[in-house]
């Protein structure tokens, strides 16, 4: 998992050429939770602008593109596909982020996007859209279109489901107590700081809710201290 400001101003690699090229910016399909592509170059939606789709990357991390053909940086207008997403993209950051029932969940400050295949995760939101402190930051996961309304993010209530916390008091474990014991026990609690793999890639973000795929996840990279910890868990060793 990657944030989207992990890839703004990142360099691309093209196979056999030499280039300085960087994202700009980063192209959203609300509609289907994805991420399109991004912006080389600006200069108007309608004409001047240059990008490289999903479709064309072979790999990404929070340090560069792969692209998977020679010359995979468009012209805008040769483009039909998703036409209308590229026209006028469309603008989340900043905006509110909402139940069904009215809960205010914060503004929008960043989102996520699983680095293999492009679809959103997730929303990062804050009361305190300029703080950078962690313990200001949530995270909401995305299952379904995320198209605003009239300004305002509605999150479905599966979301808000999978956001519960566990509100039991964290504890101090026995001794003897088994690691997988302890990951058990950690399941419900939100992360306070970003939990990555050994190639920098996001298992939990700051603000996640950790579930059965977050420990599976933190298990299958030898992450699971690191997870212990960011939920306030002292493990044993």
């Amino acid at each position: 998992m990657l944030r989207g400001s992990d890839v703004t101003g990142i360099a691309i690699i093209i196979p056999d050429e030499s280039t300085n090229e960087r994202t700009k910016n980063w192209i959203l399909d609300t509609q289907a939770s994805r991420l399109l592509g991004f912006l080389v170059t600006p200069g108007g939606w309608v004409g001047g602008a240059r990008v490289i789709l999903w479709e064309h990357i072979r790999s990404i991390s929070s340090r560069s593109i792969q692209a998977a053909k020679i010359s995979p940086i468009i012209e805008f207008s040769t483009i039909a596909e998703a036409k209308r997403s590229l026209e006028k993209p469309p603008r989340i950051m900043g905006l509110e982020v909402m139940t069904r029932q009215g809960k205010n969940l914060g503004q929008v400050s960043d989102f996520y996007f699983d680095e293999t295949n492009g679809s959103l995760l997730g929303l990062e939101t804050s009361f305190e859209p300029e703080s950078e402190t962690d313990s200001d930051r949530s995270f909401i996961p995305i299952f379904t279109s995320i198209e605003p309304a009239d300004g305002v993010i509605v999150v479905t209530p599966e979301t808000v489901v999978a956001m519960r916390e566990n509100d039991t008091q964290k504890h101090y474990f026995d001794p003897e107590e088994s690691a997988e014991a302890q990951l058990a026990k950690a399941l419900g609690y939100r992360v306070t700081c970003d939990v990555r793999d050994g190639n920098e890639f996001i298992i939990a973000a700051v603000g996640q809710v950790v579930t059965d795929n977050v420990i599976d996840a933190a298990r299958a990279s030898g992450q699971e201290i690191p997870l212990l910890q960011s939920v306030g868990i002292t493990p044993n060793h």
